[in-house]
C-alpha cells in the first residue's frame, strides 16, 4: 500500500490525535512516503500515479528552514500571491482526478488547524461523493 504523509515539519511517528473524534491514530514511518510541499505533492502524483492512502496536514508554509532550501515554486503560488497549503493539495487531487476519471484515494487530515482539517475533508469528502460512483 502506497501512502503520503503531507506535512512541512511533522513526521508519522507515534500518535497524533483526531481532534474531531479524540482518537488516537498510529502511524509507523516506515509505512508513509513523506511530502513536505505542494510542488513536491504534485510532481510524485504525477510521476508515480495516485498512493492508496494521503494524511493532509493544512500549513505548509511554516517550516523556514525548508523554504531555504527549496524553490518558491514548490510552496508558493505566484498567480495567487499566497503560500500553498494542504487544501490547495486536496483542490489540485480532486482536478487530477476529474480530469483522469480517477476514483479519490482514501485519506485523513492530521491537521493541527482545526478549520484547515475540517475543510480538507469536507472538500476531499464532497468531490468523493461526485467522483467515486
Amino acid at each position: 500500500m502506497r501512502k503520503i504523509f503531507l506535512d512541512d515539519e511533522r513526521v508519522p511517528n507515534g500518535a497524533i490525535t483526531l481532534i474531531e473524534s479524540n482518537e488516537d491514530m498510529y502511524m509507523d514511518n516506515s509505512d508513509w512516503i513523506i511530502i513536505r510541499t505542494y510542488g513536491d505533492f504534485v510532481d510524485w502524483i504525477v510521476e508515480n500515479g495516485l498512493p492508496d492512502y494521503i494524511s493532509f496536514d493544512h500549513d505548509l508554509g511554516d517550516n523556514f528552514t525548508l523554504k531555504s532550501t527549496t524553490t518558491p515554486d514548490r510552496w508558493f503560488d505566484f498567480d495567487g500571491e499566497k503560500e500553498f497549503t494542504g487544501y490547495d493539495c486536496a483542490k489540485w487531487l480532486v482536478d487530477y482526478c476529474m480530469d483522469n476519471g480517477f476514483d479519490i484515494p482514501d485519506f485523513q487530515s492530521h491537521s493541527a488547524n482545526p478549520v484547515g482539517r475540517k475543510n480538507i475533508v469536507s472538500y476531499l469528502n464532497n468531490a468523493k461523493k461526485v467522483l467515486n460512483k
